[in-house]
């Protein structure tokens, strides 16, 4: 027999794991595709015209990742602050189940029943999350055979099974009956706790099964298949995170708790299984920073022609600020999290990171500009691009004071490099006409075969820019701005004045 809620007006019967799924978890808001955020490299490697390759969808997506606004003071999400809650609304479903007497019936059959799978399977079966127990049990079932926008859908429900069988389990010892006088009474309850702890522990032990198995699959990959690194990252995230508030939920469960057996209980929970998990994934979620800053800079990915040039702004430099972004939006946890991780003198606060990051890309900008021959385009190309990233600085908020502070710094500094750009540009595209209405001016008297070579000069310059893009509207009209002051004054002395 499997248990679920009936509502009050009896409308149908619905299982736990129905309920499960209707609960919204702030990682919902990534679980699609993930490569509108990272860059791919297609072709193999040592290739000498390796370039990057980009997902159908438009770059430019914001980055769907979680939010500051729902990380608590330890690092962990604040799902729990309301009412309203994910981990509310699970806690009211765990404490259905242990209301039905669903899981005491599951503890009981544990290690007497055998075998123990068929108990598991009800059990994860309910918390929607029956594919765990096929990378516990078969060590060939690795979770690179998932394609990367499966992976972050099973992480989903993966964050709701946990959130819930945390506090499931929470309940129930809290439930369970406290050892008395009697020798007889005292054996029953220790054997209670010790059916209780057995049962805690191999669940939670299956559980984390698919954590390492995402763990591996993200960092051991080949060059043809790097890509799932950045794509798996936030998903990584998640799922620390997920650890975390795991972690709290069993601490605020032993707070003053003074029966030895049940904190003992916890403290397996927690500090044996939860806490080796939470340290695992952040030795391996800054393995994976690493790598993804890596693959930014790879030359690969900067790879560009005049037409892509003349288009706007750089892929890399949209997919580069998507991933600031996420450091920024994540930057509670992350700076919490470094205390975990194991090579921790190579830590960079965030702060830190987002700063190198900013500068990195600066070079590599300054870098591919060069390969682009016409001289105009190339102050373009870094017009666009440098504003681009200052756009996407200044939508950053409530950024931590460290950073704050270097954006005040890159904002100041920022606007004189965009005037150096545009007068730049004006020099390289602009001269040869200027030439023509500046050294020629003694040669209004010939007339018209003066003006018709200004008209040339004209006609040139509009032929070799008229496919040139500025996106950017405000940008676009303090450019145009810049060539009339440029340009008209010259032309009114020569042709009206004169």
């Amino acid at each position: 027999m499997e248990y679920g809620i009936t509502p009050a007006g009896g409308f149908r019967w619905r299982s736990y794991r129905d309920l499960i799924r209707d609960v919204f978890i702030a990682g919902d808001m990534y679980c699609g595709p993930a490569k509108l955020l990272f860059p791919q490299i297609t072709g193999s490697a040592g290739e000498d015209q390796a370039r990057c390759g980009w997902s159908s969808a438009s770059s430019v997506a914001s980055s769907p990742v979680v939010s500051s606004s729902y990380m608590s003071s330890s690092g962990s999400p604040a799902w729990s602050s309301a009412s309203s809650s994910p981990v509310h609304k699970l806690r009211v479903i765990a404490q259905q189940m242990v209301g039905d007497g669903y899981i005491q019936e599951l503890i009981r059959a544990f290690g007497r029943r055998r075998p123990d799978e068929l108990i598991f399977q009800r059990w994860f079966s309910q918390l929607d999350v029956d594919f765990v127990l096929v990378l516990h049990t078969d060590g060939m079932v690795r979770a690179d055979s998932f394609s990367v926008e499966d992976l972050m859908a099973l992480i989903k429900r993966w964050i709701r099974a946990l959130l819930t069988m945390v506090q499931v389990l929470n309940i129930t010892l809290l439930e369970l009956p406290l050892p008395v006088a009697g020798s007889t009474e005292r054996m029953a309850a220790a054997a209670d706790h010790a059916q209780f702890t057995g049962f805690a522990e191999e669940s939670i032990l299956r559980m984390l099964a698919f954590v390492d198995a995402v763990t591996l699959s993200a960092l051991n990959v080949n060059d043809d298949h790097r890509h799932r690194t950045p794509e798996l990252l936030p998903g990584m995230l998640q799922l620390y995170a997920c650890v975390s508030e795991a972690c709290d939920l069993l601490v605020s469960a032993g707070m003053g708790k003074d029966e030895i057996t049940k904190m003992q209980a916890l403290d397996a929970m927690n500090n044996g299984i939860l806490m080796q998990s939470r340290r695992k994934l952040s030795d391996a979620i800054w393995v994976m920073m690493e790598k993804v800053r890596a693959l930014f800079l790879m030359d690969a990915c900067w790879q560009v022609s005049q037409e892509a040039a003349a288009s706007g702004t750089h892929e890399t430099t949209e997919l580069t600020m998507n991933y600031i972004t996420l450091l920024w939006r994540n930057h509670t946890m992350l700076d919490y999290f470094s205390v975990f991780v194991s090579d921790a003198d190579s830590f960079s606060s965030v702060a830190r990171l987002i700063a190198e990051m900013i500068t990195c890309l600066e070079c590599k900008l300054e870098e591919t500009s060069l390969s682009i021959p016409d001289l105009g385009l190339r102050f373009i190309f870094l017009l666009n691009n440098w504003h681009r990233v200052l756009q996407r600085v200044e939508s950053l908020r409530d950024l931590p004071a460290a950073v704050r502070q270097e954006r005040i710094l890159l904002l100041h500094a920022s606007d004189s490099k965009i005037k150096r750009y545009i007068d730049d540009y004006l020099n390289a595209s602009w001269s040869p006409l200027l030439r023509c209405l500046l050294i020629d001016k003694p040669l209004v008297a010939l007339g018209r075969s003066h003006e018709s070579k200004i008209e040339t000069q004209l006609q040139t310059t509009y032929a070799t820019q008229k496919f040139w893009k500025v996106p950017n509207p405000q940008l676009r009209q303090r450019l145009r701005r810049a060539i009339m002051s440029k340009v008209i004054p010259d032309y009114i002395t020569l042709y009206v004045v004169a």
